[in-house]
């Protein structure tokens, strides 16, 4: 079994969920002590439905871990027909004008966050798209009843899967000026040049898994190893974008269609597992935003002489997500 990185990506998140979950709940057992002068080594009596879930939250807790640090991720893609990791459009259940997009899966892995995007390949239209392509009719079962579907397209939009980023060569996504910055530094900036190579505290837990897949000999190994001990990258100390920022932007096209976007602000990428959760320093949008704060209003360009119209809604520059534990 293989995970497509819309899976790792749910998986993480869910994991964020209940780890936040259960910090909320150490906290609120540790204020009860204080409260009720409770000695630590005295057993403390929780409600017996809260003690429950936070059995129940620790036991998924752990399943994730165990699922992301044993499975194998699928880093590659099929966009000539439907394979596993290939999104494609169909018509709509209740209304056959609209599309709905689906990501073809190998197991149910996180298919019980409910994620009605995400179709497994065990399930009846699953096993029925699978090999077929753009404008293909296929038929499938369901309850003794026969179903008939066209396959509207395949999603061949790479910015639309999870893990875009990597997937386009670093040559291809520095824009120009970063390229020129990066080239000033290297020659006069030795340690500044080091500084802009670093990573988030969030991109280490993602090495970490990658690394835990790799077979130690590898160059890939020896690549990440290099990155996880070496200092996190300098984070801002004031409320401008920099590397580690939390950001909130919009952006607007020449139609006038927004789009509001949420990332964390990097220097690169590293990883074939980062979802789109970031946005790298050297690509065009994140060197126009760097020392931007909220409020601020910007221009990104684009080919064929266009721009799109942004804005900064909101930055958070928290120094606690650089003293979480790194699991």
């Amino acid at each position: 079994m293989e995970l497509v990185t819309e899976q790792v990506k749910y998986l993480r998140e869910r994991r964020k969920e209940l780890q936040d979950r259960y910090d909320e709940y150490t906290h609120q057992v540790s204020e009860r002590r204080d409260r009720d002068s409770i000695n630590e080594s005295t057993p403390f009596y929780a409600d017996y439905e809260e003690t429950l879930q936070h059995q129940k939250d620790l036991a998924e807790l752990d399943l994730i871990d165990d699922t992301l640090a044993r499975t194998p991720y699928k880093v590659d893609r099929n966009f000539d027909f439907i394979d596993i990791g290939t999104a494609f459009y169909i018509p709509g259940d209740e209304d056959e004008s609209e599309r709905e997009r689906y990501t073809l899966v190998e197991s149910n892995a996180a298919m019980r966050l409910q994620r009605s995007n995400l179709m497994s390949l065990n399930s009846p239209i699953g096993q029925a798209v699978v090999g077929h392509k753009d404008g293909d009719t296929v038929s499938y079962m369901v309850n003794g009843r026969k179903i008939e579907m066209t396959i509207l397209e395949i999603d061949r939009v790479r910015e639309h899967y999870a893990h875009y980023i990597c997937e386009n060569p670093y040559k291809k996504r520095v824009c120009k000026p970063a390229s020129r910055e990066l080239g000033r530094l290297k020659t006069n900036d030795p340690e500044g040049y080091q500084e802009r190579h670093r990573i988030t505290p969030s991109q280490k837990i993602i090495v970490l898994e990658e690394l835990a897949k790799l077979n130690g000999s590898s160059v890939r190994c020896k690549e990440l190893e290099r990155l996880v001990d070496q200092d996190y990258a300098s984070y801002p100390t004031d409320s401008t974008i920099g590397v580690g920022s939390q950001v909130k932007i919009k952006l607007t096209d020449e139609n006038g269609v927004a789009t509001v976007m949420n990332f964390e602000y990097i220097n690169q990428a590293v990883s074939y597992e980062l979802e789109d959760h970031y946005v790298e320093r050297i690509s065009t949008l994140g060197h126009v935003l760097y020392g931007l704060k909220a409020g601020d209003r910007f221009w990104v360009p684009r080919t064929n002489q266009k721009y799109l119209r942004g804005e900064v809604l909101s930055v958070d520059n928290p120094t606690s997500i650089y003293s979480q534990r790194v699991r």
